[in-house]
């Protein structure tokens, strides 16, 4: 165990390879003089896709309906806007 000042904070970000066999692990910490250490278990699966789109590739049918959105959001803006034209121009 590490023991900081009062008010002091710390953080620390570790990396696991994707090739890292699946089992219990132990990672070890050394700052100056002090040692901490954590366990930590790698599962087994398919890890996730990460990055922008999430995790499934879009199908057709989830870019159509996405489409069909936009176009309805687009239509109904000009409406609103068009009817308010209307209504303040008699």
């Amino acid at each position: 165990m590490v023991t900081l000042p009062a008010g002091i904070t710390t953080t620390a970000t570790a990396r696991v390879s994707d090739t890292t066999t699946a089992s219990a692990h132990t990672l070890t910490v050394q700052c100056g003089n002090a040692t901490a250490n954590a366990s930590f278990t790698v599962l087994t699966g398919t890890p996730a896709q990460g990055g922008l789109g999430g995790t499934q590739a879009l199908s057709t049918a989830v870019m159509a309906a996405g489409g069909a959105m936009a176009a309805l959001a687009a239509a109904t803006g000009t409406f609103l806007l068009v009817r308010r034209a209307r209504h303040n121009h008699p």
